[in-house]
């Protein structure tokens, strides 16, 4: 049987690709429902915005921090491997969450270091991924293949989130947790049957100071490499609204928990849509004013979002963000995979994620702390217009609007 679709033909095709697919969507159902459990277990606790935003630091900045050192033993030492380990720590990690879910606001900073500790393994689930679909396949199916590769994304934010909300409204925090930490166990069985042969090693890990730099240098040598991590940067900074703005929007007009996750699952849909419409060829625009465009449109729909107070109608802006939203990330992952050479994408990858990566925690923090004296209608205009500035500057940028698409460097 002939499969027309080129992302769904690569699922069928490649088993390392498919095994890697599915570990990651478990997983990714697991996190959806493990970070809803800690998000109203903490908003519940301490009735803060502030500790909201928080979470998102906590969940953030120990990653950036961390990602250099893991992309230098993803270029080292096997990729999957690497996402075995980390996976299997992190069902240690949330299991202990679990553990302490039920003590109280007195015990609540327990569940911060544990979250940061989880922070800082992630990048081992997450630093190469990119880098290990390119070691699964030829170039020609890579493009299509991190379209559909998002897909998993949109499938597990699609039902994750309305389960998620379901699920600490009817069960209670610490078994949502267990759940969160089982499928960490099951993510790291799939990972598992991928061959660590298949891996190509980069310089020695003895070398740890010079890999390093290696990905700053590659950084300073492509500018566009540079421009691209501060646009990322920012883009990801005010999408941190959405961390702090949806839960007390649910919380205080719509319901709670289920609706809440019933927001992010209308965002999945829509991104579902969109990576089901997108991977169905090959990108066929330039790839530099596309971005900008995704960056743009965010920033409008977040700007009606401000201005927006029946339920209904902040489904259909979630929906419809979901959509704009999902050429983003493919797009700047092929980029990467073109300009910098295989062996070198794990470390480069790794060292912009700093810069990225840096980039939601801060704004969900930051938003946490604003959320009082300026009100969620200010937080979200401030959030639109800044993000459709960003997008105007980016279509302004030479090197980026100009990116022409080239053969991948060996």
């Amino acid at each position: 049987m002939t499969v027309r679709h080129e992302g769904i033909s690569i699922f069928l095709r490649r088993k390392h690709f498919r095994n890697l697919w599915l570990g990651s969507v478990i997983s990714g159902l697991g996190s959806e429902l493990g970070g809803a459990a800690v998000l109203w277990m903490v908003l519940d606790i301490t009735h803060s915005a502030a500790a909201v935003g928080l979470i998102s630091l906590c969940v953030g900045l120990p990653a950036a921090l961390v990602s250099p050192f893991a992309g230098v033993l993803g270029d080292r030492f096997s990729r999957s491997r690497m996402m075995v380990l980390g996976n299997v720590l992190l069902a240690l990690i949330y299991g202990g969450i679990a553990g302490v879910s039920r003590m109280g606001v007195h015990w609540i900073w327990v569940s911060y270091v544990l979250l940061a500790l989880g922070s800082t393994v992630s990048p081992l689930t997450s630093t190469g991924r990119s880098q290990l679909i390119a070691e699964l396949l030829p170039d020609n199916e890579r493009t299509a293949a991190n379209f559909f590769d998002d897909v998993y994304l949109h499938v597990t934010w699609l039902v994750g989130p309305a389960i998620a909300g379901l699920s600490v409204a009817l069960l209670g925090y610490q078994p949502v947790l267990v759940l969160d930490a089982v499928s960490f166990v099951l993510c790291a069985i799939f990972l598992f049957s991928i061959p660590s042969s298949l891996h190509t090693p980069g310089t020695q890990l003895s070398q740890l100071a010079k890999n390093l730099l290696d990905g700053v240098n590659m950084l300073r040598s492509q500018r566009l490499l540079l421009q691209l991590a501060g646009l990322t940067f920012f883009f990801n900074f005010f999408f941190g609204v959405y961390a702090v703005v949806l839960p007390l929007m649910a919380r205080n007009d719509f319901g709670g928990a289920k609706a809440y996750g019933l927001l992010w699952s209308a965002f999945a849909v829509g991104s579902f849509i969109g990576g089901i419409i997108f991977s169905r060829k090959s990108w066929k625009w330039a790839m530099g004013p596309s971005m900008a465009v995704v960056i743009i449109l965010w920033g409008l729909l977040t700007g009606v979002l401000a201005f927006t107070h029946q339920y209904w109608m902040v489904l259909c802006i979630m929906l419809a963000n979901g959509l704009v939203y999902t050429p983003y990330e493919p797009l700047y992952k092929t980029i990467i995979q073109q300009i910098v050479p295989l062996r070198m994408q794990a470390k480069v990858s790794s060292t912009i994620r700093p810069i990225t990566g840096l980039g939601q925690p801060t704004g969900s923090w930051l938003s946490g702390l604003l959320a009082a004296p300026i009100g969620t209608v200010g937080l979200t205009l401030a959030s639109g217009v800044a993000t459709v500035v960003v997008g105007c500057a980016t279509y302004l940028t030479p090197r980026i609007r100009n990116y022409q698409h080239r053969k991948p460097c060996k």
